[in-house]
């Protein structure tokens, strides 16, 4: 084993390249194809179940007919508060997480042109401009336990078939440079392998042998204390351009135009100590993934009045079509017998050229019912197959394979009500939605509960939502080689205020 003094190796250098392994992977482009129950609290109060009732500024991303339900010109905007719990369960160990966030959910208005002409066939016209967060990609997960794998076996893998030679620094070389040099060799993999080595955990079998490619671990023990945290932080929204005909007062057609975006960092630490006495007794690897990614996207819908007391909707989300752009970085530190403390920190960020990725497009039927003034029940179905997400850059055939074989057509079912007592209104709501995931391993389907209520001041409405949703997932601890997932049961809670204006 190499011994040496506590080491530091620092540079600041950002670059582009084409021809590496990109950062992303399926669970996280999944992220770019997902929406929450978002919206107004009258939405997410009555679980979103809006395609045939229109009638609200968050109605209109699930039918963009809705808007031409719209008597009167009408504002709104939505203040959101969330907090998720996460029990972790790793290897027999339970531990918690938790956090919260609050931000602006919704704003947004429409405006309503009718017709001076009793017998015109198109009889309101309605454009609606409206943004929405579609996404709260901020999650935390921790957690902790005994394993006799160790991640110096992920590094031993990441170096074997790469020579000594190129880690062996030459005259007038640098730890920058040679670092640069094995990206462009050997992809974020060889990057990977060679922090190991400087770091002094993991050794060639052979020393003297500079051709030589095979490398052994430095890790002497197999009781190994392990702890992990992935933290997400981020949103994605979309900013709709709405327009909605009402033909003869039975048929309402609509179309969207949408900018989308989403912002979000991902970091994941793994944390490993043993109580050997001999070879490296503790390993921090840390891992910083950041994605921003804009696209553009079509919604058409239809709503139809069956009769005055039920309407049919129908719609369609074309796929978006995203550009995104990522940056990684990581840094590996190590404690052994000998040589102290070590720390292989280039400091560097991989910055990878921008690439195109596509979402998958969704099917809504709606059917909604109008008991009098005072009462009405709403139903949703969707359909979106996530076999449809495709990277659409040169490179990328391996997460496409990935996709067509893990993901599959998820269908969701949403179902709300409302009952007004003079002022006030009182709804609740159900929503399901089926996993994307062909097996029940990765993650489990989504159950959402949700009650609100809402109270009108003449031209003015309040409005007040609260939803439970819960999910069970099996995260593996990524970029650590670790075969044993941590087993995650999430539940978020989510607090809506908002206020309407009619003018």
């Amino acid at each position: 084993m190499r011994f040496n003094l506590n080491i530091l190796y620092s540079a600041l250098f950002i670059f582009s390249l084409s021809f590496i392994s990109k950062a992303q992977n399926v669970n996280d482009a999944l992220l770019l194809s997902t929406e929450d129950l978002q919206g107004t609290p009258r939405f997410t109060a009555m679980g979103g179940a809006f395609g045939a009732l229109g009638g609200d500024l968050s109605a209109l991303k699930v039918n963009p007919a809705g808007s031409a339900v719209f008597a009167l010109n009408q504002s709104s905007f939505s203040l959101d508060f969330n907090t998720f719990s996460n029990d972790n369960a790793y290897r027999g160990t339970m531990r918690s997480s938790d956090d919260n966030s609050f931000d602006v959910n919704q704003a947004g208005a429409v405006f309503v042109f009718k017709s001076n002409n009793e017998n015109a066939a198109i009889n309101k016209f309605a454009f609606g401009v409206n943004y929405e967060r579609t996404s709260n990609i901020n999650n935390a997960i921790y957690a902790e336990g005994q394993n006799n794998q160790s991640i110096g076996d992920y590094f031993v893998n990441k170096a074997n078939g790469i020579a000594l030679d190129y880690f062996t620094l030459q005259n007038n070389e640098t730890f920058f440079s040679r670092y640069d040099d094995l990206l462009y060799e050997y992809g974020f993999s060889g990057q990977e392998a060679y922090l190991a080595y400087e770091s002094f955990l993991i050794d060639p079998i052979d020393p003297s042998d500079l051709q030589g490619n095979s490398y052994q671990s430095n890790v002497n023990s197999t009781d190994l204390r392990q702890a992990y945290n992935e933290n997400y932080d981020g949103n994605s929204g979309k900013i709709s351009f709405n327009g909605a005909l009402d033909i003869n007062q039975r048929l309402k057609l609509g179309m969207n135009v949408n900018a989308t975006f989403s912002d979000y960092t991902r970091f994941t630490r793994f944390n490993e100590q043993n109580s050997s006495s001999t070879g490296v007794n503790k390993i921090v690897y840390d891992n910083i993934l950041d994605v921003q990614a804009s696209g553009i996207s079509l919604d058409f819908g239809a709503i139809y009045n069956i009769h005055d007391k039920l309407r049919f909707g129908v719609s369609y989300e074309t796929p978006t079509w995203m550009s995104v752009s990522e940056k990684i970085s990581h840094t590996l530190r190590t404690r052994g017998d000998g040589f102290g403390s070590a720390t292989a920190d280039p400091e560097i960020f991989n910055v990878f050229p921008d690439y195109k990725y596509k979402t998958p497009g969704k099917w809504t039927g709606s059917l909604a019912m109008i008991f009098n003034k005072n009462a009405l029940l709403s139903i949703d179905y969707s359909r979106k197959d996530f076999t449809q997400m495709k990277f659409r850059s040169n490179g990328f055939e391996a997460q496409n394979t990935e996709i067509n074989d893990m993901m599959q057509v998820s269908n969701r079912i949403n179902v709300g009500g409302e009952y007004r007592i003079d002022n006030l209104s009182l709804r609740a709501g159900y929503s399901y939605v089926e996993s994307p995931y062909k097996d029940d391993f990765t993650a489990g389907d989504i159950n959402r509960f949700s009650a609100g209520l809402g109270y009108t001041f003449g031209m003015t409405r309040v409005d007040l939502s609260y939803v439970n949703s819960n999910q069970e997932r099996n995260v593996m601890m990524k970029q650590s080689g670790i075969n044993s997932p941590v087993n995650v049961d999430n539940q978020l809670h989510q607090i809506s205020l908002g206020f309407a204006f009619m003018f």
